[in-house]
């Protein structure tokens, strides 16, 4: 029997078994989901007082952006040319949300700028800057971006709330086998379920 994706073949008085390791990808992406919803979450509340804002710059100084609002994150695209002392770099900062309400009116509700609106998403696009300079912007609303979160955490935490519970009923985490009669390894899936001698 070859070990299962993940696990590993170790042998236990010359019996081959399966051991599944604790740290699982699963988890650690539930973890990173988790993270980067607590951030959002954050961003959020904090984006109806101050706006946060990261610039990059392409290598010929395009600028290039990604924005905190108050209905969403922003993400900006441009070919709006700054100095070549720009390129390659990244810039960011902080401002009162009600200091940009004249640009947040032109970029995200001018209506010859906005080319596409649904649900609270928006797709805007115009002119910035200098007579070429080219702007598309991408509104994205925070309950999509939380709910993107929530849905890669569910899944890797259901696992493990699975897993948990057939252990507490004395059935193999992997597969549910009942191992009232084997407490080493599962005969079904031959996962290390306990190393060591059976307690008294």
């Amino acid at each position: 029997m070859s070990p299962i994706r993940g696990q590993a073949r170790i042998s236990i008085d010359g019996n081959p078994v399966v051991f599944r390791p604790r740290l699982t990808f699963g988890l650690l992406r539930a973890t990173i989901a988790l993270v980067l919803l607590l951030l959002i979450v954050v961003f959020w509340v904090k984006s109806f007082r101050h706006v946060v804002i990261v610039g990059f710059f392409t290598p010929a100084a395009h600028l290039q952006g990604l924005a905190s609002d108050r209905r969403g994150l922003v993400l900006f695209f441009s070919d709006a040319q700054f100095g070549s002392e720009r390129s390659l770099s990244v810039d960011a900062m902080t401002a009162a949300s009600s200091e940009l309400d004249e640009m947040r009116a032109y970029l995200l509700d001018d209506p010859t700028t906005v080319k596409w609106k649904f649900a609270g998403f928006r797709v805007s696009a115009g002119i910035i800057g200098t007579p070429n300079g080219r702007f598309e912007l991408l509104l994205v609303p925070y309950w999509f971006v939380v709910g993107v979160c929530l849905a890669s955490a569910a899944g890797p935490v259901r696992r493990r709330l699975v897993r948990w519970h057939r252990s507490r009923n004395n059935r193999c985490p992997e597969c549910g086998y009942d191992l009232r009669a084997s407490v080493d390894r599962c005969p079904e899936c031959g996962l290390v379920t306990r190393i060591g001698p059976k307690p008294e």
